[in-house]
This record gives C-alpha cells, sequence and structure tokens, in this order.
C-alpha cells in the first residue's frame, strides 16, 4: 500500500537526509566528491512522483561527520543507517553520480537482498585513475595547495571552487543560478578537502570496477554526460558489452546531468526504476 506522500524533511544526526514522496518502491541518491545532497534539488522532485526519495550526505560531506576506517565501509554503513532511520525494510534502487555511482555499485554488492537496480551517472575510475587526479593527490602537490589555500581570502577561495564546480560539472557551461552557492555552503576547509580527495583517488584506484559491474547482482543503468569531463563518455564502451548493463549517453550535459540536464536524465532513469518495480 502506497503511504502518505513526504513533503520533505531534513534529519540532520547522525547522517544528515532528506526524505520526500510516496509510494511502493524507494529510491536512495548519492551524490559525488565534495558534493551534498542538494545537487538532487532538481532531479528529487520528479522521481518523488513514483518513488519514495531518500537523499543523503556522505560521511564527511555536507551536514555529515567524517567517519574513521575505511573510506567505502563508512558510506555503506550510512546507506544502511539512513534506511533503518527512515523505516525502509524492503529492496531499493540506488542512483549515485560519480563517487555516489561508485557507492550505488558497492552497496548492491554488500546488500544484493536489498537493492533491485543501480543507476550509475557519470562513475569514475572506469578505465583506471586519470593522470590529473594522481598528481594532484601527490603529497607534494597537496602540501602546496593546503599552504596556498591558507593565503587566500576565503572569498577568493569560493570563487576558484565555484568556477572549478562549473568547469567540471557543467562541462564548461554557465552554472545555473543558486547551483553555486548550494554546493559552496556544504564544503568544510580546504585542507580538509585535499586530505578528502587524496583518500578517495586511493580508494577507487584500488577498485576493479567494470568487473564490479559485469558481476553486479542486480540490473545496472550507466549513464554519462556527452561532455563528461572527469568521467569521459567515451568510457561507456567499457561498459557497452557487460551482462546486465545498459548504458545510456545524454547529449549537451557534463559531469552533472542531474543538475544540468534534470528531465532528459529523468526520461532515462524513470523507464529503469519501473522496470523493476
Amino acid at each position: 500500500m502506497t503511504g502518505p506522500r513526504r513533503e520533505g524533511h531534513i534529519v540532520r544526526e547522525p547522517v544528515c537526509f532528506t526524505d520526500t514522496g510516496a509510494g511502493d518502491s524507494a529510491v536512495v541518491l548519492l551524490h559525488g566528491f565534495s558534493d551534498n545532497l542538494a545537487t538532487w534539488n532538481r532531479m528529487a522532485p520528479r522521481l518523488a512522483e513514483d518513488h519514495r526519495v531518500l537523499a543523503l550526505d556522505l560521511p564527511g560531506f555536507g551536514g555529515s561527520a567524517r567517519r574513521d576506517g575505511p573510506q567505502f565501509d563508512g558510506y555503506l554503513d550510512a546507506i544502511d543507517e539512513v534506511l533503518g532511520k527512515a523505516g525502509v525494510d524492503g529492496p531499493v534502487s540506488v542512483v549515485g553520480n560519480s563517487l555516489g555511482a561508485i557507492t550505488a555499485l558497492l552497496y548492491a554488492h554488500r546488500a544484493p537482498e536489498r537493492v533491485q537496480r543501480v543507476v550509475l551517472i557519470g562513475m569514475p575510475g572506469v578505465a583506471g585513475i586519470r593522470w590529473y587526479w594522481q598528481a594532484l593527490t601527490a603529497s607534494r602537490t597537496t602540501a602546496v595547495l593546503a599552504a596556498l589555500s591558507r593565503r587566500l581570502s576565503p572569498a577568493l577561495i569560493r570563487g576558484i571552487l565555484a568556477r572549478g564546480y562549473g568547469a567540471v560539472g557543467f562541462g564548461r557551461r554557465p552554472l545555473p543560478p543558486g547551483i553555486s552557492d548550494s554546493y559552496l555552503d556544504g564544503l568544510g576547509t580546504p585542507e580538509a578537502l585535499l586530505a578528502e580527495l587524496h583518500r578517495t583517488v586511493r580508494s577507487v584506484a584500488e577498485l576493479r570496477l567494470p568487473e564490479l559491474v559485469e558481476s553486479a547482482p542486480v540490473p545496472v543503468l550507466a549513464v554519462w554526460g556527452r561532455h563528461d569531463l572527469p568521467a569521459p563518455a567515451r568510457h561507456a564502451r567499457l561498459l557497452r558489452m557487460r551482462p546486465g548493463c545498459e548504458v545510456r549517453i545524454i547529449p549537451g550535459c557534463g559531469h552533472l546531468p542531474q543538475l544540468q540536464r534534470p528531465g532528459e536524465l529523468h526520461a532515462v532513469v524513470a523507464p529503469f526504476l519501473r522496470s523493476g518495480s
């Protein structure tokens, strides 16, 4: 039986998450590195027309505190905690962007009895770690960037990060109004961000993502923006022939289709989610 529609509220402890919509099926939304649950503000209302939608801040980002120990273990534990807090005990679909896509895939492997379908949006690392991420997270580079950040004003740092977010997420196109503020307001200090980036690159480098897609215990939809910079759409070729994996490319879009092309993304994702209901 379909429950009452939830108009949305934020639960801040111990993991920050929102709970909206209604329906017999639930969808979990996971953001990417340095981002937060606000990245789903243009997508969640569309999904909430047919599903109960839970969007969370992964530990260390937004309103959720960082956790010690293996990075992805902390993320997967956070998903379990949110589902328990929300009282969701049936199967869910998990939709992730970037780092959230990797987390969604790992959660399907960890809890196949809880997951119906997985959507991977702009998943990085399919063809290995790109050279500039390795260069950026080298110890000497990190130390130089941390020292430089201490000499810059907070306003200038925010401006630099906003430009970087637009270049990476929107394929060098202008950011829609308000998008950069919701992103920047969820960031921690530059030093903490650099440390978490170093940790993330090391964690992702240890994974064999194409093999994890092929062995996924549930159907997988992999989506790329045509102009994605961190996770180039040409890497889709590595997943097209994987059993149980459907691949779609969204034109005119960068790394964040949920913000840049939410209508087109929903048109791709919604039928896939419905087919699992």
